[in-house]
């Protein structure tokens, strides 16, 4: 779900704004089922009824012939984000985004993180004194800088989780396992991204190019150790 607010307006016909704020949900779940059965009397069954053995006895050694399993995975995230690009003339620009976003994978102290960037443009063709050429149609020059942030990670990062060890029971009671331990404290993945480009444009362009430099470094790295 997404709800996005937009406006544009020009001063005098020289400064030019572009403003949006926006809201949205995401919700992404994940339902599981498994199951399996072997010892059919023929191959032309093809599901698992009743009667099938659920077990065989070889030495005094079960072996279960029927396995299930079902399984739930949730992420959710909320995001409220808003820009404001403004140009004079269409020579000089500069954008502004902030965003503030909420997702379940991380700590419950820490599922909030603030992100955003800064742009300035120049577009060098739009100058006066480039108007009475015909070879270059477009010359822009540009930065940027901002934070970006991750959630390609599993749906229980932060979270303590277990797994049921459904082969075997201790004192009538299924035993699990713990998997992971949780960090409340687990918080956005954030990379924080340099570019500097110029784009060119000849023979009304019948010839473009673009020219790139960009860093990256990410803060606050999110990776699985294991204490064994």
């Amino acid at each position: 779900n997404e709800e996005l607010l937009s406006y544009r307006f020009s001063l005098k016909e020289q400064h030019n704004f572009d403003l949006l704020f926006g809201f949205s949900y995401i919700r992404t779940s994940m339902n599981s089922l498994y199951g399996s059965g072997k010892g059919s009397p023929s191959d032309k069954i093809h599901y698992v009824v009743d009667g099938f053995p659920t077990k065989q006895t070889i030495a005094g050694e079960v072996t279960p012939l029927q396995k299930y399993s079902s399984n739930f995975e949730e992420k959710i995230q909320v995001s409220g984000f808003g820009r404001i690009a403004y140009n004079f003339k269409q020579k000089y620009l500069t954008e502004f985004t902030l965003r503030r976003d909420g997702s379940s994978v991380f700590g419950r102290k820490k599922r909030f993180g603030d992100l955003g960037s800064v742009g300035i443009g120049w577009n060098f063709h739009n100058e006066k004194f480039m108007l009475g050429q015909n070879i270059i149609s477009q010359l822009k020059f540009r930065v940027s800088w901002g934070f970006t942030g991750s959630v390609n990670f599993p749906a229980y990062a932060g979270a303590t989780t277990y797994k049921y060890q459904t082969d075997g029971r201790y004192l009538d009671f299924i035993p699990a396992t713990l998997m992971g331990l949780g960090n409340t404290a687990l918080k956005w993945q954030q990379t924080q991204k340099w570019n500097y480009g110029v784009d060119l444009g000849l023979f009304d362009g019948r010839v473009t190019a673009n020219f790139n430099y960009y860093r990256e470094t990410t803060d606050d790295l999110i990776m699985s150790t294991s204490t064994v």
